[in-house]
């Protein structure tokens, strides 16, 4: 059987919970069956090296910060030159260009992953994304919620959608013992106790109320050998301002600010509790899955999809969003009954193999696929 072309778009491949979840698709599609096919429009990134040196074709387009229309005239030249037989695109900007440009080459299939809330977007986006439904074959939302968000905003048809949450890989025995040199890299103690936050440093992931929470914290009556550090993975415009917040409520000491991390086992082995304190939006919480995955009880508010991944008092506390006291009140509920975190944590790692591992994941989009290729054969 000929193989197809399967051609990904998005933006760039910088670090990041979407990124990660890019590449453990293409990494993981069947060789046989698909030639695989990365560009980037604008920018690469550690995770389009990453892929580029485990043999994935990857290419970085420089179409810059707009798209010109002699970039689209070059990307639909592409197009055709490769002979792409399915479109599968990610993030607004490459969902945008790309799905204009696959129209004019004629590829047979558009994929468009959704994997945000569309309420984010603005009425512009909103009106393009509206227009541009029609020459879609399918939307892959990663939630219920996106899917929800989706039929408001867009008016999509319920055919057009299928939901297929987000997979990741269970870490391997080396990252989950090697908890000692990791604290040892970030200056904690081998007996702290650590509170985890993995999210980009943006407005809408609520760290400040995370912050605000931790401050509730060391006023509590936890002894002051359990009062915790706060271990904040992730970078973003925000780093500074959320620096400077730390100071003001007089937490420095107990703040860690790690930066982007790659290895992200690796840091949720020295965790206690994972938390996720988004405030706006959420597609659904891809930190919490992998922590789940290593058997850590989490935290999230009730945003988005993250009430999908927390199952409400068996495998993590669901909070309400931008309520420090009541995040606050959840993290000391967690530290004072160690048992019942350590059994969320195994219930976590039940769900996660139930309902998010990377295998899961490919079944639902490598079906995606060949039910659509069946379709358009018989048409």
């Amino acid at each position: 059987m000929q193989k197809l072309n399967i051609l990904h778009i998005v933006e760039d491949l910088k670090i990041g919970g979407i990124e990660r979840i890019i590449a453990t698709i293409v990494e993981n599609l069947d060789r046989e069956k698909y030639n695989i096919y990365v560009w980037c429009l604008a920018r690469g990134g550690d995770i389009a090296d990453e892929l580029k040196n485990k043999g994935i074709k990857v290419e970085i387009l420089d179409m810059g910060y707009r798209c010109s229309l002699f970039f689209l005239l070059r990307l639909y030249r592409k197009m055709k030159q490769a002979k792409i037989d399915i479109l599968h695109s990610h993030g607004y900007t490459a969902t945008t260009v790309g799905r204009v440009a696959a129209i004019f080459a004629r590829v047979p299939i558009i994929f468009v992953h959704a994997h945000t809330s569309f309420e984010k977007y603005t009425k512009g986006q909103i009106l393009v994304e509206r227009f541009l439904r029609f020459f879609t074959d399918r939307i892959i939302l990663c939630s219920q919620a996106v899917a929800k968000s989706a039929k408001r905003y867009l008016n999509l048809k319920t055919e057009k959608m299928v939901v297929v949450y987000n997979g990741v890989d269970k870490p391997t025995l080396m990252e989950r013992l090697t908890p000692f040199e990791t604290r040892k890299e970030l200056n904690l103690l081998p007996d702290d106790c650590v509170i985890g936050c993995v999210a980009s440093l943006a407005p809408h992931k609520g760290h400040r109320y995370l912050l605000e929470a931790a401050k509730i914290i060391t006023k509590s009556q936890l002894p002051k050998d359990r009062i915790p550090k706060f271990l904040l993975v992730g970078d973003g415009p925000l780093r500074k301002d959320l620096e400077e917040y730390a100071h003001k409520l007089g937490i420095v000491s107990l703040v860690i600010f790690a930066g982007i991390q790659k290895d992200i086992y690796k840091i949720l082995s020295i965790m206690d509790i994972v938390v996720l304190s988004s405030c706006q939006w959420e597609g659904l919480g891809i930190s919490l899955i992998e922590a789940m995955a290593a058997e850590k009880p989490v935290i999230g508010t009730k945003v988005g999809g993250i009430p999908e991944v927390i199952k409400e008092g068996e495998t993590g506390i669901l909070v309400p969003p931008k309520n420090s006291e009541a995040l606050a009140e959840a993290i000391i509920s967690l530290l004072n009954d160690t048992e019942k975190a350590k059994r969320m944590g195994l219930a976590g790692r039940r769900l996660y193999e139930e309902k998010f591992t990377t295998r899961l994941m490919m079944q639902k989009i490598e079906d995606l696929y060949s039910s659509l290729v069946k379709e358009k054969k018989s048409d």
